[in-house]
C-alpha cells in the first residue's frame, strides 16, 4: 500500500515538474526569446509598424482607417468603420455615420452570398459611393417612406384603382417593405399566389433603383451614367475584408478614385497616380496574393502634399 501511495506521490510531482517546466519554457521564455529576437532584428515590424508625423503616432501601417474627405483616397467597407469613432460633450460615442460605437473590435458581419442583408448593405454602399463622385448629398437620397409611396403607386395600377382608394383598403401596412409588397397586393385584391409575388416583386420599384434615379436627377446627368459608374466598381472597393481592418485596397480602386481626389485636393491626377505608385506593393514572392495599395501611407502623403501634414518620421 506504501508503495504504491509513493509511486502515484512520485508519479504526480513529474508531472507538476514537467507542466511547470514547459509553462516557463513555451508559456515565458519561448516568448521572451522571440520578442527579443525580432525586437533586435525587425524593431519596427516588432513595435507595430507605427507611422509617425510630426512627432505624433498617426497610425500602423497594417491597420486600416476610415476616411471620408473627398481629396482623400477611401478605403473598404468596413462593419466597424475600422474602430474610428467620434465624442459628444456629454462622452457619447458614435461612427462618423451616426451609428453608435459599441468598442473596438474587428471582424465581419459574415453574411452568406444568398442573404438579402448582403445585398442591401452593399447596395448602400454602391449608392453611397456614387452619390458622394457625383457631389449628390446622400441625405436627400429617397428613403423606405419614398419607397412605400411608389409601391402603392405601382400596385394601384396593377390593380386599376386609385392611391386613394389603396390607403383606405390599406389600413395596417408592415413596416418591412419585402412585406409591404404583398400585403399591398392583397389589400388591391389582386392575386397572391407565389409565383403571382414573384411576378409582381420582379417589376416592382426597388429602393436601390429610387436612389439610382435620385442621383442622376440631382447630378443632372442620365441614368445610363450612374449604371456606368456602378459598372465600373472594383469588387473589393464594394465589398468588406473579414478583419473589418484591412489597410490595402486594389490598384483599380485606387486608380478609379484618382479624379475625384485630384479635383479636391487641387492635385494633378499625375501627382496623385505617382503617390500611388510609390505606395503599391507587388506579389509575396512575385507569385503570391495580388498587387496592393496601402490607404494609409497614401492619404499621409497626400495630406502632405495639400500642405495638412509635416514630414513623416
Amino acid at each position: 500500500m506504501k508503495d504504491s501511495v509513493k509511486r502515484a506521490l512520485h508519479g504526480s510531482r513529474q508531472a507538476v515538474v514537467v507542466t511547470v517546466v514547459l509553462m516557463l519554457i513555451c508559456g515565458l521564455l519561448f516568448p521572451l526569446l522571440l520578442t527579443g529576437l525580432s525586437s533586435l532584428i525587425f524593431p519596427h515590424q516588432a513595435n507595430g509598424s507605427l507611422i509617425t508625423v510630426d512627432g505624433m503616432t498617426v497610425g500602423a501601417k497594417n491597420v486600416g482607417q476610415e476616411f471620408t474627405e473627398d481629396y482623400y483616397m477611401w478605403s473598404r467597407p468596413s462593419a466597424y468603420h475600422y474602430n474610428v469613432y467620434v465624442e459628444d460633450e456629454e462622452g457619447n460615442q458614435t461612427y462618423t455615420d451616426g451609428t453608435e460605437f459599441p468598442g473596438l473590435g474587428s471582424g465581419s458581419n459574415n453574411y452568406a452570398p444568398s442573404n438579402p442583408a448582403l445585398i442591401e448593405r452593399v447596395e448602400q454602399d454602391v449608392v453611397n459611393y456614387v452619390a458622394r463622385t457625383l457631389k449628390v448629398d446622400t441625405s436627400e437620397l429617397p428613403g423606405e417612406a419614398e419607397l412605400l409611396d411608389a409601391q402603392m403607386t405601382y400596385i394601384a395600377e396593377k390593380a386599376n384603382i386609385s392611391v386613394d382608394q389603396l390607403k383606405q383598403q390599406a389600413a395596417d401596412i408592415p413596416d418591412d417593405s419585402s412585406e409591404a409588397l404583398a400585403y399591398l397586393a392583397e389589400a388591391a385584391g389582386l392575386p397572391t399566389e407565389e409565383k403571382d409575388l414573384e411576378a409582381l416583386a420582379s417589376e416592382a420599384p426597388t429602393l436601390y433603383q429610387l436612389q439610382k434615379e435620385s442621383i442622376a436627377q440631382a447630378a443632372n446627368t442620365s441614368i445610363e451614367e450612374v449604371e456606368d459608374i456602378i459598372s465600373s466598381l472594383p469588387t473589393d472597393l464594394m465589398t468588406a475584408s473579414g478583419s473589418g481592418l484591412d489597410p490595402h485596397i486594389s490598384p483599380a480602386s485606387a486608380d478609379i478614385q484618382v479624379p475625384r481626389i485630384a479635383e479636391a485636393s487641387g492635385l494633378s491626377e499625375e501627382e496623385i497616380r505617382e503617390i500611388i505608385s510609390r505606395h503599391t506593393g507587388g506579389k509575396v514572392l512575385g507569385i503570391f496574393g495580388e498587387d496592393t495599395v496601402n490607404v494609409l501611407e497614401v492619404n499621409i502623403e497626400i495630406g502632405q502634399a495639400m500642405g495638412l501634414l509635416g514630414s513623416e518620421e
